[in-house]
């Protein structure tokens, strides 16, 4: 007798473990775990009250109960990067790709993890001992200037142009540069504002907003920034194109040879 009831123990554990291993990984909640269900529903009550350090506890919580619940992870994420907690965010983000979410979780996931590589990267790294500083090698005696005066040498132009700031077309290339460097600089002064706003949203589709929203003005900011250097190295071609010879050059004797200088109207 006692010999079934152990074999009916062990067949009811096999049987239950087989089935947990069978339970498919989740992208979407709700969770199969009630327990989890639970404290993920909590999470998101703390998420919305911006309390996201607590949020963040209710959401590993809610993993630990249902480790098939991938959607925790993102949760976690996004709870522990606005928390300040930027590593454990990574931890969470790279265990969320690492499951193979949908393209479109995937893409946030991605959004977040560079971000808190970004932070992590700039934290400072432990001070190092600085190597003795060696002795400054000594400063080249300039040479002495030459007693000798600059010969001139006329070299009048032989045509008529008149000076580039003059030249119409230059000055409209180079005012369309600016205007558009303008555009560029608002558009990425938007985009900032639409970045800094995802750091503390209201909710998930509040985040995803802001992001979507930041991601298109830096997009349309480059693009007009190309336009404006376009436009203005334009300008400048053309106004070298157009600018009169030189009105005279100088020969100015010094040791181990002569200097030319060049001088005029430009």
């Amino acid at each position: 007798m006692a010999c079934l009831r152990a074999a009916t123990i062990v067949a009811s554990l096999v049987v239950l473990h087989a089935h947990a291993r069978a339970e498919p990984v989740r992208f979407e909640p709700p969770s199969s775990v009630e327990a989890a269900q639970n404290r993920y529903l909590s999470g998101k009550k703390y998420f919305e009250a911006k309390q996201y350090a607590v949020a963040a506890d209710e959401f590993a919580a809610a993993y630990q109960l249902d480790p098939q619940a991938k959607f925790l992870l993102f949760n976690l994420g996004l709870a522990r990067r606005l928390a300040g907690a930027c590593q454990e965010a990574i931890e969470a983000y790279r265990a969320l790709l690492d499951a193979g979410p949908p393209k479109q979780l995937a893409a946030n996931a991605q959004v977040g993890l560079d971000r808190c590589e970004k932070i992590v990267a700039t934290l400072p790294e432990p001070s190092k001992p600085e190597p003795a500083a060696e002795p400054p090698l000594p400063k080249p005696r300039p040479p002495e200037p030459s007693a000798i005066m600059p010969v001139g040498i006329d070299a009048r132009p032989t045509d008529s142009r008149e000076p580039w700031y003059r030249d119409r077309t230059g000055n409209l290339l180079v005012l369309g540069g600016g205007l558009a460097a303008g555009t560029a600089t608002v558009l990425y002064v938007l985009a900032r504002d639409r970045a800094a706003a995802t750091t503390a949203p209201s909710s998930l589709q509040a985040y995803e907003t802001y992001r979507v929203s930041a991601s298109r003005l830096q997009i349309a900011s480059a693009i007009t920034g190309a336009a404006a250097a376009v436009l203005v190295v334009a300008g400048v071609v053309h106004y070298a194109a157009h600018r009169p010879e030189p009105r005279r050059l100088a020969a100015v004797p010094v040791d181990g040879g002569a200097m030319v200088v060049m001088g005029g109207q430009f």
